[in-house]
């Protein structure tokens, strides 16, 4: 609705969105950025107007939106990620420019709403990048929602207004497991546990010759991008994510004027890049996973995933050099996959694997 209340454009057409479904694809709605004409500027960007009224109240824009979005969409989108990365502050990127106890309405808002539109609908908390704050020595922004909504003395009834917390992580395959870690633990504090979602992860290349991006912060081989799939997709399993998302499958016009840096899978030209593959090769030995467990953390990284009648071991060096790792043998032969799919069976000696 970038024009008026009365405005309706679809963000995806029903044959698209049939399409994606068809395919077995979950679809998830982010729910983000007020229009310039809903906007309350005494609380600053982002922040609807008429958002203190109550939830089905025909003057709270951002509830009469949101119950319009969700009715028309249950039962095909039913997992809604409410706001992106509130926690980046005064930038070029900054979507919410409210308080925190601000967010904390338009959560108790978003909830009412999506519960009532949609029964079978779950809420997502924002996806948080973590570092915008951790790098500047800022308290972090999920913290600091979390004690808004743990003071309202009505918002355990409601389950604190959100069912799902939602990470993005981005260049480091280690943050994976180390930020899942974190915040779960960090639900636990204010007595909470849900269910995390990586809703984003990549590391974009910088020297693709197709798009090479000149006095990159983080120098990034092609090789480095598909190994990064690989390693953090395992780590994120261990790290206790529910769900974890690659952003994104391709390239598209508008990027550019986003991110100096190539995210997709895919070029724009349909061309694959190396982590496509190692993608596919992740999605295929990862698949039903139970439960991951990172068993080794020195010069070399083991994780171990956990899917029912089958485990998969991902093994890593964690320096430049190379690594003899020796794994104990489950079964009397395993499939030994390398990142770019390439599958021999191997047998153990004496009851182990040396790799």
């Amino acid at each position: 609705q970038p024009d008026g209340s009365e405005q309706w454009n679809l963000p995806i057409s029903d044959d698209q969105l049939a399409g994606e479904l068809a395919q077995g694809r979950q679809v998830v709605g982010l729910v983000t950025n007020a229009p310039g004409w809903a906007t309350d500027l005494s609380k600053g960007v982002g922040v609807p107007q008429g958002l203190y009224l109550g939830h089905s109240d025909p003057n709270n824009l951002w509830g009469r939106f949101l119950a319009a979005l969700v009715s028309r969409y249950a039962g095909r989108i039913d997992h809604w990620i409410i706001w992106n990365e509130p926690d980046i502050w005064e930038s070029y990127h900054q979507s919410w420019g409210g308080s925190v106890n601000d967010f904390a309405q338009l959560m108790r808002v978003s909830y009412f709403v999506v519960k009532e539109a949609n029964p079978n609908g779950i809420v997502h908390a924002p996806a948080v990048t973590h570092w915008w704050d951790a790098n500047y020595g800022r308290e972090l922004y999920f913290r600091r929602l979390l004690k808004a909504l743990t003071a309202d003395p009505t918002a355990s009834a409601s389950n604190y207004y959100f069912d799902v917390a939602t990470l993005h992580i981005y260049f480091r395959s280690e943050d994976m497991y180390d930020l899942p870690v974190f915040y779960h633990n960090l639900m636990r504090e204010y007595g909470m546990e849900k269910p995390l979602w990586i809703a984003e992860t990549n590391a974009p290349p910088s020297n693709d010759p197709a798009r090479p991006v000149p006095d990159a912060p983080f120098p990034i081989s092609l090789e480095h991008q598909a190994a990064y799939i690989v390693q953090a997709m395992a780590l994120g399993v261990a790290g206790g994510a529910q769900r974890i998302a690659v952003f994104k499958m391709i390239d598209t016009e508008r990027d550019l004027a986003a991110n100096p840096e190539p995210f997709g899978l895919v070029r724009a030209d349909g061309t694959r890049r190396p982590a496509f593959t190692a993608y596919r090769v992740a999605t295929t030995y990862l698949a039903g996973f139970r439960s991951g467990r990172w068993e080794r953390r020195d010069d070399a990284s083991v994780v171990v995933i956990d899917r029912g009648a089958q485990l998969t071991t991902v093994v890593w060096s964690r320096t430049p050099g190379s690594q003899t790792v020796i794994l104990p043998a489950q079964t009397t032969r395993a499939l030994l996959v390398d990142m770019w799919g390439r599958a021999r069976t191997v047998y153990p000696e004496r009851g182990y694997y040396t790799l």
